[in-house]
C-alpha cells in the first residue's frame, strides 16, 4: 500500500512537471509568433534573434534598430546638440577656474596615497581604488562642501558592479514584483511637487527624472572610471606615456605650478583623454525611457511601453560623430577626434 502511494504521487509529481514545462513552451511559442507577425514593430529591421525572442543583440545601430521585442536604438543630432549647449557651462573655463584650489588639493591628497604605497616594495595594489577614494572626496567636497567619509564610497561601488545583474532582471520584476510601476512614478510625483514650492524651482516630472539621473551618473563613477581607463591606457601603451610625460615636464617645472590655463594649452594630454572616452565610455550603457502614450520616431510610430535609447558605445564608433583615428594617430596630430 505504500508502495502503491507512493508510485502515486510521483506519478502525479511528474505529470504537473511535464504540464508547467509544456505550458511554458507554449507560451514562449505564441510570443515568438506574435513578435515575427503580429507586433507593431515587425517591420523595423534588426537580428531575427532581437525580433523573435526578449534578448537584447548588441549589433552597430542605424537611425532605427530592433534589438530587442519591446527595445529600439536611435539617436538625435538635435537633441544631442541642445543637451550639450546645456550641459557645457557647467565645464567651461572660468567654471573650472573657480574650483581649481579644491582640486589641487584633492590631488595632492592622492599623491600622497600613491608616494606611501610606492614606500611598500613588492606590494600590487589597484589603482582603480585609489582613484576612485580620491574622486569621491572630490565630488562629494564640490557636491556639498565637506568629504563623505565612512562607507558611503563602499556601499555605491557595491550597488555600481552589481546594477548590471540587477537590470538584467528588470523584465522578470515586471512581471513577478511590479513594485516600480506601482510606487516609483507617485514617489516622483511626489518629490516634482515639493520642488515646485519653492518659489525658484520651476521644473517638470521630466526634470525631476533627469536632474536625479545625472546627479548619480554624471559624478563620482564617471570621473573615477575615466581616469582610471586613461592611466591604463598610457600605462599598457609605454611610448604614449612617455610622450604625455614629456609634454607635462616640459610645461611645468614643478606640481605647484600647474594651473588651468597652463593645462588648457597642452596638446597631447587632453587627446588622450578623448580618444579614451570615445574607446571606453564611462556610461556604456542606454538611457532608456518608456514611451507614453505613443510616439513616432523617424516616421515610425512607437507603441506605448517600447523601451527607446542611444547606444553610447555605438554612437561612439559612428563616422557622423567621429574620424576614424587611432590612440597614436590622435597623439601624433596632437588634436582631438571628437568632431
Amino acid at each position: 500500500m505504500g508502495a502503491t502511494l507512493s508510485s502515486t504521487n510521483a506519478i502525479d509529481t511528474w505529470s504537473i512537471t511535464v504540464v508547467f514545462f509544456g505550458l511554458f513552451s507554449l507560451w514562449h511559442l505564441g510570443n515568438i509568433v506574435y513578435n515575427l507577425f503580429f507586433h507593431p514593430l515587425k517591420k523595423i529591421p534588426g537580428p531575427f534573434l532581437a525580433r523573435c525572442s526578449p534578448w537584447t543583440v548588441q549589433e552597430q545601430a542605424e537611425n532605427l534598430l530592433l534589438v530587442g521585442t519591446n527595445i529600439i536604438t536611435t539617436h538625435d543630432k538635435k537633441l544631442h546638440r541642445k543637451l550639450k549647449r546645456g550641459i557645457q557651462p557647467a565645464f567651461n573655463s572660468n567654471s573650472l577656474k573657480d574650483q581649481e584650489l579644491l582640486i589641487q588639493q584633492q590631488v595632492r591628497g592622492m599623491i600622497g596615497r600613491v608616494d606611501e604605497i610606492i614606500q611598500k616594495p613588492g606590494q600590487v595594489t589597484n589603482m582603480g581604488d585609489v582613484i576612485s577614494e580620491s574622486i569621491w572626496d572630490l565630488v562629494s567636497d564640490l557636491s556639498f562642501g565637506d568629504t563623505l567619509t565612512g562607507n558611503g564610497r563602499i556601499m555605491f561601488d557595491y550597488f555600481i558592479n552589481n546594477a548590471n545583474s540587477v537590470m538584467a532582471a528588470y523584465g522578470l520584476y515586471d512581471y513577478l514584483f511590479p513594485f516600480g510601476s506601482w510606487v516609483l512614478p507617485s514617489l516622483i510625483k511626489s518629490l516634482g511637487k515639493l520642488l515646485k514650492s519653492f518659489p525658484y524651482a520651476s521644473t517638470t516630472t521630466g526634470h525631476v527624472v533627469s536632474a536625479s539621473t545625472l546627479r548619480n551618473l554624471a559624478g563620482y563613477g564617471t570621473m573615477a572610471m575615466t581616469m582610471t581607463a586613461t592611466f591604463y591606457q598610457l600605462l599598457r601603451n609605454p611610448e604614449y606615456m612617455a610622450v604625455v610625460q614629456s609634454e607635462l615636464r616640459n610645461a611645468f617645472p614643478s606640481q605647484e605650478s600647474i594651473t588651468a590655463d597652463g593645462l588648457a594649452k597642452l596638446h597631447y594630454l587632453p587627446s588622450v583623454i578623448f580618444e579614451t572616452l570615445r574607446l571606453m565610455p564611462p556610461i556604456n550603457t542606454r538611457f532608456a525611457d518608456r514611451t507614453c502614450p505613443g510616439t513616432k520616431i523617424n516616421g515610425i510610430y512607437i507603441p506605448k511601453g517600447t523601451v527607446v535609447s542611444a547606444k553610447v558605445f555605438s554612437m561612439q564608433r559612428m563616422p557622423d560623430y567621429w574620424a576614424e583615428m587611432s590612440f597614436l594617430q590622435c597623439l601624433s596630430r596632437g588634436s582631438s577626434v571628437f568632431r
